[in-house]
């Protein structure tokens, strides 16, 4: 039998392993079909969708994960060097951390506070509360696919998309030079099309 359970944050004032409503990440233990399951990460934050994971791990007597499960739970194959075993390590690095890691090289980039900002606004904000919400952890989560869904919650106007489109493809470019991601899924990204306003001649009154 598996037993979800929370591990909360540091930040997080909740103590309880059963309490559904934070963010914290879930964690599964116990045995499915005489394999022992000891503190695995399940990579999700919602309760709904980690009793559905488990439950599907209990059904087929294994924690492998069937192609149906990787559709059902929105979920990538491993890519080369990834643990599919949902535990911290190479190639499983956390979105947090690697948030962490692009501020701290453009705090040493000398960049002016406002470019800072705006790059906070997008990567520390926007693109941090879209993976909250869709119980995304890991950086290997997000591929063009999850970037479409995060820039269709814009309601910027054109010229403004294409900056934070910018920044966007800054940070996964920093992730993929630093080797924290397998490949830079915002490549595929397309900029929206951009109409300038027609600048027209003086008329007679004006003139």
């Amino acid at each position: 039998m598996l037993t979800i359970y929370r591990r909360h944050l540091r930040t997080c004032p909740q103590t309880s392993v059963t309490y559904r409503r934070c963010k914290c990440p879930i964690h599964v233990r116990g045995s499915v079909n005489g394999e022992k399951v000891k503190r695995r990460a399940l990579d999700l934050t919602n309760w709904e969708k980690a009793q559905e994971k488990t439950r599907l791990w209990e059904i087929q007597g294994s924690t492998a994960l069937t192609t149906k499960d990787r559709l059902r739970s929105n979920d990538k194959p491993p890519l080369k060097g990834e643990s599919d075993s949902g535990s911290d390590g190479p190639g499983l690095i956390s979105i947090d951390e690697s948030v962490k890691r692009f501020f701290a090289h453009l705090d040493n980039c000398d960049l002016s506070p406002a470019t800072i900002k705006k790059n906070r606004v997008v990567i520390q904000k926007q693109l941090a509360d879209f993976c909250l919400d869709r119980g995304f952890i890991y950086l290997s989560r997000l591929g063009i696919n999850e970037l479409d869904d995060f820039i269709g919650t814009w309601k910027d106007s054109p010229i403004s998309k294409v900056k934070k489109m910018e920044r966007l493809k800054s940070f996964f470019r920093f992730c993929s030079s630093r080797k924290l991601n397998f490949d830079d899924p915002s490549v595929a990204l397309r900029k929206p099309k951009v109409i300038d306003s027609p600048t027209l001649p003086f008329s007679s009154d004006q003139m």
